[in-house]
């Protein structure tokens, strides 16, 4: 029985004692690292402390993630998104569970030593990064232009002086925004956090071009060359019409391959008229040339040579009359008229400006053999010796005109000059045939004739025959 107590006794004071010890030694064991032999993410945590250890982990974190980004190519182009600012990682709950052992009840840290000393492998946990900022991906993609990006050329239309040239532009791809926000979202979800990849596109179609303000631009009809109406022996220039077919072309552009170049040649229509050949018409032809004898007295010699000034040099344009009365002017001695033989009332008597009906007739004769139209004529009292019968062409200021009309296209410019006792006048004008003129008087008896201008052709055809007036002389001079 005693035997048996002091066993017992033993027994308690043993354990006593071993309670004790490994009370103590738990007291010990007291610390503030990781016990346990956790490897999170590659990182070793044990003997850490809980900071050092997240700190650690977050630092292997940014070691493996700060390079993650997002390559995205079109048209030759690289976009680069930084991924790695999208991310986090939390790995606090797996550090408290690997600080766990050891610090919980302090009378349990012996026990959880013990537990650790028998582990030979270490714990590996892998702790995944959290996609806990995605907006900052989408900002980097809004400050770039991808969304510009469009590979269209469209085509270009040139006017050059005689063509329009188009190089033929052809169609391309844009990038599809919304496309590329739904795949880099589908991308951080999945956690293909590095990637390489294709924008998605859609395709985009060049502007078709309309070629007909173009042709508006440049179409024109062409303008024959006219004579100034203000001034007929100038030339309103012609022009010549441009123009091109416009459904041919608009044929030839849609059958054009992409990025060809097509050359519209503009078509030019010849003016029936140019500036040149009108130019060459006015004044090219004589359309006659007539010269009479002059000569009486130094007066009538003076007068004859002041009249011819007044007339020398006329023009006249097409339709415009020639009024000797107008184009001389009133016979004054202020003016320089003299005084000299004139017809009046049947007899030869003296009066200012005698001698300028020699000027005339001279003229008149000339219209005649012009083929010019004869408006007012009137012949003298008495026979002139100075041009044939009934060709004579008497004036008086205020009462008698000698009249003709250029009854042609063009203007007809009077050369008048009196020399060596010679009245010559000349006509140029633009004759557009090779007919031509004769002029016919018929005696109707007595002191009487008739004055007839004939047309023919260059065959000597007839081919007008025309009445130009009727002559009465009351006597001879």
């Amino acid at each position: 029985m005693k035997k048996r107590k002091i066993i017992i006794c033993s027994l308690v004071a043993l354990t006593v004692l071993s309670c004790g010890g490994y009370l103590g030694w738990c007291y010990k064991l007291q610390d503030d690292v990781i016990w346990t032999d956790y490897v999170v993410n590659g990182v070793a945590i044990k003997n850490l402390t809980t900071e050092e250890a997240e700190k650690a982990i977050q630092n292997k974190f940014v070691e493996d993630y700060q390079d993650c980004q997002y390559t995205v190519t079109i048209a030759q182009k690289e976009y680069n998104l930084d991924v790695f600012p999208a991310l986090s990682i939390d790995a606090s709950d797996i550090v408290a569970d690997a600080y766990l052992a050891g610090h919980r009840e302090w009378y349990k840290r012996g026990l959880d030593y013990y537990r650790n000393s028998k582990i030979d492998k270490s714990i590996e946990v892998e702790v995944t990064p959290e996609v806990s900022d995605s907006e900052s991906v989408m900002n980097q993609l809004k400050d770039t232009d991808i969304a510009e990006i469009n590979t269209v050329e469209e085509s270009v239309c040139t006017l050059e002086e005689d063509r329009l040239s188009i190089h033929k532009g052809h169609d391309g791809i844009c990038a599809d925004y919304d496309a590329l926000i739904a795949s880099i979202e589908s991308y951080l979800e999945q956690g293909e956090l590095n990637k390489e990849f294709a924008c998605p596109t859609k395709n985009v179609k060049m502007k078709s071009v309309d070629l007909e303000p173009y042709y508006r631009k440049i179409h024109k009809l062409k303008v024959n060359a006219v004579l100034d109406p203000v001034d007929p022996t100038q030339v309103l220039p012609s022009e010549f019409g441009v123009s091109f077919d416009l459904d041919s072309a608009a044929e030839s552009y849609e059958k054009a391959a992409e990025d060809s170049d097509i050359e519209i040649i503009f078509e030019y229509d010849t003016p029936d008229m140019t500036t040149e050949e009108l130019k060459s018409l006015i004044f090219r032809d004589e359309l006659s040339h007539i010269e009479v004898k002059g000569a009486g007295s130094s007066n009538r010699m003076a007068n004859i040579t002041l009249a011819c000034s007044f007339c020398n040099e006329k023009i006249l344009a097409p339709g415009e009359v020639f009024s000797y009365n107008d184009t001389v002017g009133e016979r004054t001695a202020e003016r320089g008229f003299k005084v000299a033989g004139v017809y009046s009332s049947g007899t030869v008597a003296q009066g200012i400006g005698g001698g300028i009906c020699q000027v005339s007739s001279t003229i008149y004769d000339a219209a005649l053999y012009a083929n010019l139209e004869i408006v007012e004529r009137r012949n003298h009292s008495l026979t002139v010796s100075y041009v044939p019968f009934g060709m004579d062409a008497t004036v008086n200021w205020g009462t008698q005109d000698f009249k003709f009309k250029n009854n042609t296209d063009f203007p007809v410019k009077l050369l008048l000059v009196y020399e060596d006792g010679v009245v010559k006048a000349t006509l140029l004008g633009t004759k557009l045939d090779a007919n031509i003129v004769e002029i016919v008087n018929e005696s109707t008896g007595g002191l009487s004739c008739v004055t007839y201008r004939r047309i023919y052709d260059p065959n000597g055809t007839l081919i007008n025959d025309e009445t130009i007036s009727n002559s009465r002389y009351s006597g001879y001079h």
